[in-house]
This record gives structure tokens, C-alpha cells and sequence, in this order.
């Protein structure tokens, strides 16, 4: 990431879709956790969510609540089984799954609306050693 002065960036903030006005950040965002924790004005984001999460507010009027996208969950058995994550109000969540990630095959499975309280989704059983779990946002 370059750094601009005053606290900007100069490389694309990755917004969800500024076009249309949303303004919410991608889980590839630059923004990401590169706010100043000291410069923080109030607890709540504009959706009304925690203003810190992932350890440094982000930059920009929303903080990102989904998992980062580099983010999965590795999880051994054959049971189906539960991820527990943080969501952002009139945000879907997906559940995707994988027992191979070497062939970058993922199967989507269960979705759950966000308001801004925990959540949590639950894989599929399954006939592997070992599935990978990861959360996506929408």
C-alpha cells in the first residue's frame, strides 16, 4: 500500500460499490485496520456496528465486519460443523466449504442475514479427513 500524506492512500480503496454509494469495504481493502485508533470519534460505524474491529479501525465511515479474504477455518472430521463470526447489518453471509484445497474447488452452502450480532452457519458432513470453511460477504 503507498502512503499518501495527512493519513491518505493513493492506491483503490476497494469499496463495494461506490458507484452506486456503497461505500462499505471489501475483504481486500487497503483500508482495512489502517485507520488511527486515536483519531476515533464514537463507538459505531455509520450502520450502527462497532467501530474497532479486527484489532484497528479501518479506514473510512464503515468498519469491515466479514472475515478477511484471505481468511479459512480448518476444521478435521467428518461431522458438519458450526463457524461462529461477527456481522454487519443488511449483509448476507455465506458459508463455502472445500475438502481439497490444492484443486481450489468450494461449494456454497447455508447464507444468513447480518445485523450486527454474532452469527453462526453450519457445514455439511462430509466424507473427508478434513474440510475448509471459510465465510463470504455480500
Amino acid at each position: 500500500m503507498t502512503q499518501g500524506t495527512s493519513g491518505d492512500i493513493t492506491t483503490d480503496p476497494q469499496f463495494v460499490d461506490s458507484v452506486g454509494g456503497d461505500y462499505r469495504l471489501q475483504s481486500t481493502s487497503p483500508c482495512i485496520n489502517a485507520g488511527d485508533d486515536a483519531l476515533v470519534m464514537g463507538t459505531t460505524d455509520l450502520d450502527g456496528n462497532a467501530r474497532i474491529v479486527h484489532g484497528t479501525v479501518d479506514m473510512g465511515a464503515y468498519e469491515y465486519y466479514g472475515l478477511l479474504s484471505s481468511s479459512y477455518i480448518h476444521i478435521s472430521g467428518m461431522d458438519g460443523s458450526t463457524v461462529n463470526f461477527d456481522s454487519s447489518n443488511g449483509r448476507l453471509y455465506t458459508l463455502w466449504w472445500s475438502t481439497n484445497l490444492v484443486d481450489g474447488t468450494w461449494t456454497s452452502g447455508a447464507s444468513v442475514s447480518g445485523d450486527g450480532t454474532a452469527k453462526s452457519l453450519t457445514g455439511p458432513a462430509v466424507s473427508s479427513p478434513a474440510c475448509f470453511y471459510q465465510v463470504k460477504e455480500q
